[in-house]
């Protein structure tokens, strides 16, 4: 195969396999055994080191994080600009310029409150009318 002449083109072709690009058809039509084995064998290595790859780094950022205090991770800014956005994407009225996030806790619960129960008309509304619009 044309693919597998050199190490460099292999090396290249392998790293094209990993992205997706696939030559079973190929590999077969040369030897239909260890064309198999080859593919098989190759994309469960792959597969195998990626997923461990992806669990040591979710567990070591995990550690990392849970040793954190919440506060330093919690921003206030963030909330409120992503309060902002799905009160307009949802067209719910606006808190007149007050901060979304109130100082004290029973301030914070009461907004949170108000927020949800504001988001589940809106949203029951918009069912309603997915409803009736399919409906017709």
């Amino acid at each position: 195969m044309e693919e597998f002449h050199d190490l460099y083109s292999s090396i290249s072709t392998l790293c094209s396999m990993t992205l997706g690009s696939t030559l079973y058809t190929q590999l077969i039509q040369v030897n239909l055994i260890l064309g198999r084995f080859f593919y098989i064998t190759f994309m469960l290595i792959v597969f195998l080191v990626m997923t461990n790859l992806f669990v040591t780094l979710i567990n070591s950022n995990y550690d990392f994080v849970k040793h954190q205090p919440m506060s330093k991770w919690f921003d206030n800014d963030l909330v409120e600009h992503l309060v902002k956005k799905f009160s307009v994407a949802l067209r719910v009225k606006p808190t007149d310029g007050k901060k979304v996030l109130a100082d004290d806790e029973n301030e914070k619960v009461a907004a949170q409150d108000n927020a949800a129960t504001l988001v589940e008309r809106r949203l029951d509304d918009l069912y309603f009318r997915v409803d009736t619009y399919f409906e017709e």
